[in-house]
């Protein structure tokens, strides 16, 4: 490298606009951004940054950030409970609140509370892979917008992150990167520098409404969250084209938020986008690809049209099998999400053989009374009742019962669903 850190690959007879997979190895230090290097076109314009960090530090970050994340949900859960259970002019006011949030009609506190315990299961399974993304994002190359909402997101104050976020301002940071790029492209010799520039500029603003995006959806705000990420997916748009993984991405994050608001149709859309881009640009067993058949199934699921979601997570299933080890816990949620499928399908015989192979692997990779083997427990004993085998169903049900009951406060939602 030069000085600066910079480095140059030369390719031979290759010609530019091929895909290439980079590897960086380099001892006691694990490459942060490694998906960014999966798919480098050579040629490319903006330069492609190798982030590296002390092995270990990943993914401390990723449990500190994913534990912020996951108390600033459940605080604002219990605050909007608390409004709810408050007097009646209160209770009124949150549960419109709550409505124009959601995008739905709620009969009653009781449903509200009801409806925010399905959200938060939906959202807290979403949290891990933001908390990833959000750990996997260089401070060196942020801009001090991003940087000073990060340090409000670190310290849980959601709502003062997202009025750091102004959206004049990132719409101004956005305006200036075209600028920089434009007069870039007017200039021979520190022409290249000034793109280079901009075109960071632009990610850095990127950057800074995926955040805001991500902060509105722990506040269960999905319609601004929306609005955000329909300008994400306009800047990325008009700025990098119609077959960017990044587009990908923004693509199937609205289609969560669509689905989130029980709007399938869009949710489908969207979800639809995000996997077409992804099989024109990856390889058949990218685990990526993987994920995006087992999005695209829960959203037919949804819409019952059950035989287009089962074949797309027996689709999502081969993947992970072929690229996984056997015992990963992507492997148990497919089996998971394929048991459910089963179940819609009243093929309770191929739900069980699914339902027992997620539980083979939970049980051999977690903890005995982790909540996930109860989750799998209290399913399975479904399945049971269903074809009938009572007293099978009743041993699964107290199975999870007894996980519950050893971890979970005495009051807790899920233990009186147990009983």
């Amino acid at each position: 490298t030069d000085s600066e850190g910079r480095f140059g690959l030369e390719f031979v007879s290759i010609d530019p606009g091929t895909a290439v997979k980079i590897k960086v190895e380099k001892a006691a230090l694990e490459v942060v951004n490694d998906y960014d290097l999966q798919r480098v076109i050579i040629g490319r314009k903006p330069l492609l940054r190798v982030y590296l960090a002390d092995k270990g530090r990943l993914a401390q970050a990723q449990t500190e950030l994913y534990n912020i994340s996951k108390e600033a949900l459940f605080a604002e859960k219990d605050a909007i409970i608390a409004r709810l259970l408050g007097d009646k002019q209160e209770s009124r006011a949150a549960l419109a609140e709550l409505e124009r949030d959601l995008g739905v009609k709620i009969a009653s506190p009781a449903a509200a509370i009801e409806l925010l315990e399905n959200k938060i299961e939906n959202l807290e399974k979403r949290l891990p892979e933001f908390a990833q993304q959000l750990a996997e994002k260089n401070l060196d190359f942020a801009s001090a917008l991003y940087i000073q909402a990060y340090e409000h997101f670190k310290a849980g104050a959601i709502q003062q992150a997202i009025k750091v976020l102004d959206d004049a301002q990132l719409e101004q940071s956005y305006q200036d990167a075209l600028s920089t790029v434009a007069e870039g492209k007017n200039l021979e010799k520190v022409g290249q520098e000034l793109q280079e520039k901009g075109l960071l500029q632009i990610d850095q603003t990127v950057d800074s409404y995926e955040l805001k995006a991500e902060a509105f959806n722990l506040l269960f705000q999905y319609r601004n969250a929306l609005e955000v990420y329909q300008k994400i997916i306009q800047i990325l748009e008009e700025v990098k084209g119609e077959e960017e993984l990044e587009l990908a991405a923004a693509y199937g994050e609205i289609g969560k938020i669509y689905q989130d608001l029980g709007e399938y149709a869009n949710a489908l859309l969207y979800k639809q986008k995000n996997t077409e881009i992804k099989e024109a640009l990856l390889t058949e067993d990218d685990p990526s690809l993987a994920s995006s058949y087992n999005n695209l199934a829960g959203i037919y699921q949804d819409l019952g049209e059950y035989e287009k979601a089962l074949a797309l997570q027996e689709k999502a299933l081969a993947i992970l099998e072929t690229v996984l080890e056997s015992n990963h816990l992507d492997i148990a949620t497919s089996y998971n999400n394929l048991a459910l499928i089963y179940q819609d399908l009243g093929d309770y015989k191929n739900a069980l053989e699914a339902k027992e192979k997620d539980l083979l692997i939970l049980e051999a990779v977690l903890e005995s009374n982790h909540p996930d083997i109860a989750i799998s427990y209290n399913n399975l004993a479904l399945i049971y009742k269903d074809l009938g085998m009572y007293e099978k169903a009743l041993a699964a049900q107290q199975k999870a019962l007894a996980i519950r009951e050893e971890t979970l406060e005495s009051n807790h939602p899920d233990i009186g669903t147990s009983y």
